[in-house]
């Protein structure tokens, strides 16, 4: 192999600030990335690797964000460290962009602006941005919630543009059937197929991608009667390619009293970052009265669960006396990651040989600044890379961040005055 293909096998498996170093010290690798071919390998490479970072957002419109690591507090980094420009956060934060999911370097997001809800495509490292079309039917701008995904498309496109957007939403209220549709680059979007998601409500904030399928978790409030059979909650999975939907039953353990009010169910992606892996599966997270249980879906068909968590946050060994959990996440295959009304904490697990093995006593990661008042904070995982958004992607609009900057100096002047 020669020298440059040599340094663009290692470029490529690098972080993207440290390629970005790289190009402005050797003329040989300045081009890479502005290559498709380099950023097609780079991004390859990393989905094999494990996410290191996550955002925290105020679940409101217009709510603020922060990122973070999976270091801990006296190994804390800038977001510099980490490759992201502060100004990428500020443009998340002042343009009322609501994070929706990521994939492989690249952020979802929704406009949460009342006059124009739509959807764009983001890469906070590379500050660029691709607007996603609006639908004939302007589910964009429709209020109700939905559940949307982007994953790596398959088909003939194109690197960059070989992802697709998925949405899956309420049909109308009290209907059982939720309305699919996908958007592929180049494309309008499609509607898909009506999907049975029985008679409770989905939770579709932050669906689980696994094996070929979108996964949602319902509701656990007691409104149906315990002759129905959607009285208990469950897991639906969703495939869209082949219009079809199915349900996956929860753990016994999980399911009890679970209609209390202090009970909030969630589940997440267990394994690698990348949505094609095999070793991919599901992890649901229980809190109930302060006490955290984690389950992980070890055989799909059969629906057999495994316990790998137990444990009051209390024994957790926290810093607060009296801790108040506000969201919480799974990151990689063995990393609870949960905050505090002012802190941000993982709790390592770890499966072995079938028996439970858990870490005595919860790791800080660093404080944030959310809110002491905070009573909800979502979180989404994040792999930084070069991966373009699209072959129209443009610079993120920092005049529009000045702009709102102006205006909120505006409001708080004229509240002091």
């Amino acid at each position: 192999m020669d020298t440059e293909g040599l340094l663009f096998e290692i470029l490529s498996w690098m972080s993207a600030k440290s390629i970005l170093r790289l190009t402005t010290l050797s003329r040989t690798c300045y081009s890479f990335p502005s290559e498709n071919f380099f950023l097609k390998k780079h991004s390859e490479q990393l989905l094999n690797k494990d996410d290191l970072g996550f955002f925290i957002q105020q679940d409101q419109r217009g709510g603020k964000v922060e990122l973070h690591t999976l270091s801990n507090k006296e190994d804390k980094k800038s977001y510099y460290d980490y490759d992201v420009p502060h100004s990428s956060l500020e443009f998340l934060y002042n343009t009322t962009k609501k994070i929706l999911g990521s994939y492989n370097g690249l952020l979802l997001l929704k406009n949460t602006n009342e006059e124009d809800m739509r959807l764009f495509v983001c890469n906070p490292a590379t500050q660029k941005i691709f607007s996603i079309p609006k639908h004939m039917t302007n589910i964009n701008n429709d209020q109700s919630t939905f559940g949307v995904h982007i994953v790596s498309n398959t088909s003939t496109t194109k690197f960059p543009d070989n992802y697709r957007v998925i949405m899956v939403k309420s049909a109308e209220d009290w209907s059982p059937n939720s309305n699919a549709y996908m958007y592929i680059k180049g494309e309008e979007w499609n509607e898909m197929a009506k999907l049975n998601t029985g008679a409770r409500n989905i939770i579709y904030d932050m669906p689980v991608y696994c094996r070929g399928a979108m996964h949602f978790i319902s509701d656990t409030f007691p409104y149906l009667t315990k002759a129905s059979p959607d009285y208990k909650p469950y897991i639906v999975g969703c495939d869209i390619d082949k219009v079809k939907s199915w349900r996956l039953n929860l753990p016994k353990e999980a399911m009890r009293n679970s209609h209390d009010q202090s009970c909030t169910m969630r589940i997440f992606k267990w394994g690698k970052p990348s949505s094609l892996s095999s070793q991919s599966s599901i992890c649901l997270v229980r809190l109930r009265k302060s006490v955290f249980m984690a389950w992980v879906l070890d055989d799909y068909e059969v629906g057999s669960w495994t316990l790998v968590l137990n444990t009051r946050v209390r024994a957790m060994g926290l810093r607060e006396l009296e801790p108040v959990v506000c969201g919480f996440t799974i990151i990689n295959k063995d990393c609870l990651v949960f905050a505090t009304q002012q802190r941000v904490y993982c709790y390592r697990l770890t499966l072995s040989y079938g028996k439970l093995r858990q870490s005595v006593k919860a790791e800080e990661i660093s404080s944030h600044g959310l809110g002491g008042s905070a009573s909800h904070l979502s979180f989404t995982n994040y792999s930084n890379t070069l991966r373009s958004c699209g072959s129209q992607e443009v610079n993120f609009d920092f005049a529009g961040v000045e702009k709102s900057l102006e205006e909120e100096e505006k409001q708080c002047r004229n509240l002091i005055t």
